[in-house]
């Protein structure tokens, strides 16, 4: 995996989906970060320098 690769914000309330998309982008050499509510994410993005945000739109509450 390369030093600065690009970093990634998965976001699903799905645990097997979003740990599955997780591993698959980690195996492929991209930084994961993970969130399973709108809330988390965004405390992510606060914090983060985040490349793409792959989200689940149909999230409960949101």
């Amino acid at each position: 995996m390369m030093a600065d690769s690009e970093h990634i914000l998965v976001v699903d309330d799905h645990p097997d989906i979003r740990d599955a998309l997780a591993r698959y982008l980690k195996e492929h050499g991209y930084r994961v970060t993970t969130a399973d509510r709108a809330q988390s994410a965004r405390q992510v993005l606060d914090t983060s320098a985040i490349d793409l945000v792959v989200l689940d739109i149909m999230m409960p509450g949101e």
